[in-house]
């Protein structure tokens, strides 16, 4: 009866054991994710120059990271202009963004797991890599001294980014097929302009007002929300 007490004993432990284990591994938020994603860019819709702009996650590291590759159109929102004259105005572009992320256990998240409850945020910091590109196709008159000429003209732009994110992925409707992705972050930033008629049109002339054509480097703060859907 000892020995089979004993037995039933070692056998819930055992039990009980499995099933913390697999709490544990079925919780959340961890610093592993071996999920990939297909992710649409919520808030680049509603910048200066919006942009419809996917990405696409994978792990890395065993899971302990993930690259995140986007691609997206750019294009700009003319109901921020407050003139109306400026219809000889194309401004057309494309944006290429990667990413590396690590996650990492928090506080909370760490008393969570020990308590073999699910938690429904995963936290990452991330390096990520920005460069976009856009020219913008305007009529501008022209002084040759002698005489004036409209000419259709294009104004090239050029943008490249470093920054540093912390971030974090919630599941989305509780349900962990669907995340959405909160993320800011601080970094360096350099736009530069090109024009064949650099020398013959003002800069404030090449573009709208809001559009600032001084090539300089400057620092940067960026932030936005992404849905990501797992594939």
């Amino acid at each position: 009866m000892k020995k089979l007490l004993l037995a039933c004993t070692v056998c819930m432990c055992f039990a009980v054991s499995a099933n913390a284990q697999e709490q544990r591994e079925g919780t959340f938020s961890d610093t592993v994710n071996m999920n990939s994603y297909l992710k649409l860019h919520l808030t680049t819709l509603f910048e200066f120059e919006p942009a419809l702009q996917f990405g696409y996650s994978y792990p890395v590291n065993a899971g302990r990271g993930q690259l995140q590759h986007e691609i997206g159109y750019v294009t700009w929102n003319r109901s921020y202009m407050l003139s109306t004259d400026r219809d000889d105005i194309s401004f057309h572009g494309f944006r290429i963004r990667n990413q590396y992320r690590h996650y990492y256990l928090t506080k909370r998240a760490a008393e969570v797991k020990d308590e073999l409850e699910k938690d429904y945020n995963r936290n990452y910091f991330a390096l990520d890599v920005m460069y976009k590109y856009g020219n913008i196709w305007q009529v501008r008159e022209i002084d040759y001294g002698a005489y004036f000429e409209d000419v259709g003209m294009v104004t090239h732009k050029h943008v490249g980014a470093i920054h540093v994110i912390v971030g974090k992925e919630s599941e989305f409707l509780a349900s962990g097929e669907t995340i959405l992705d909160y993320y800011f972050g601080f970094g360096l930033r350099y736009k530069g302009f090109a024009s064949e008629y650099d020398d013959l049109v003002p800069h404030n002339d090449l573009s709208p007002f809001f559009y600032d054509s001084i090539s300089r480097a400057s620092l940067s703060f960026m932030a936005g929300v992404r849905i990501g859907f797992k594939i």
